[in-house]
């Protein structure tokens, strides 16, 4: 083969490369980038697709979401206060009230028939109030303030000043001096009168 047939094989040879190959680029097989791994794994799509089923299921049923429950308040020292003076008031008014369940006795007006009746339903209230009437002044006060009427008026207004405006020297009235006066003034006339029926009763069954 001469010299010129050698030159032209070569550049033959030469003219059959791929241009990649000239330049030193890479091949298909390591040009070609490998596929993009799936970011979402099999576990966390089947989670997402219950937690989302699951909000649409409590959409459709009750129209809105569940509403987060509010968190709890811790209760300052302010409301306990008011909390614990609130329940002693409460207990208060329910001793008052039962000690209140028994009547007040029904107003003296004068009627000596009533005496005896007077006293006793005034008794029985200041025994079932003991702390509410705890001394002698209040007790007499009480009793005075059931006298009603113009048979009385006399009666209570000087038996009023023996505590309001007594006398220099003179004793304190107690309860029971004021329960003795009281029988004194009203009593013998309904004694009296007692008998008197009793006489003329004993006369009717001769």
């Amino acid at each position: 083969m001469t010299d010129t047939e050698e030159q032209i094989v070569k550049e033959t040879q030469n003219n059959s490369t791929p241009e990649s190959t000239e330049q030193g680029l890479p091949t298909n097989e390591s040009s070609e980038s490998p596929e993009p791994k799936n970011e979402n794994s099999p576990d966390k799509s089947t989670n997402s697709s219950f937690f989302s089923a699951y909000e649409e299921e409590t959409m459709s049923e009750g129209g809105s979401s569940i509403p987060k429950p509010k968190p709890r308040e811790d209760r300052t020292q302010t409301q306990m206060m008011i909390e614990i003076s609130t329940a002693v008031l409460e207990e208060m008014e329910k001793k008052k009230n039962k000690g209140s369940k028994v009547a007040t006795p029904d107003p003296f007006k004068g009627d000596r028939k009533d005496t005896k009746r007077f006293l006793m339903e005034t008794e029985i209230y200041l025994c079932m109030h003991p702390t509410e009437y705890n001394n002698d002044k209040k007790k007499c006060l009480f009793l005075l303030s059931y006298l009603r009427g113009k048979n009385t008026e006399s009666w209570k207004k000087a038996q009023s000043n023996k505590i309001f405006e007594p006398k220099s020297g003179e004793t304190a009235l107690t309860f029971q001096v004021l329960k003795d006066e009281f029988k004194k003034h009203y009593l013998p006339a309904d004694i009296q009168a007692e008998a008197q029926i009793r006489i003329e009763e004993a006369k009717m069954t001769d």
